[in-house]
């Protein structure tokens, strides 16, 4: 696997786990994309640098 493709995709931040201006960027997705929680794809953007 290449080094731009070394992230785990089921090893993501739980929202629980959201602390600070992730947690705030969680809410704002919920809110405008009208979903109850926040789906793994935008959980794992926080692990990525400038992801979110």
């Amino acid at each position: 696997m290449s080094a731009a493709h070394d992230h785990d995709p089921v090893n993501a931040i739980s929202e629980a786990e959201a602390t600070s201006r992730t947690a705030e960027i969680f809410a704002e997705i919920r809110e405008v994309m009208q979903i109850p929680l926040v789906t793994s794809i935008w959980r794992k953007l926080d692990a990525i640098d400038g992801g979110l």
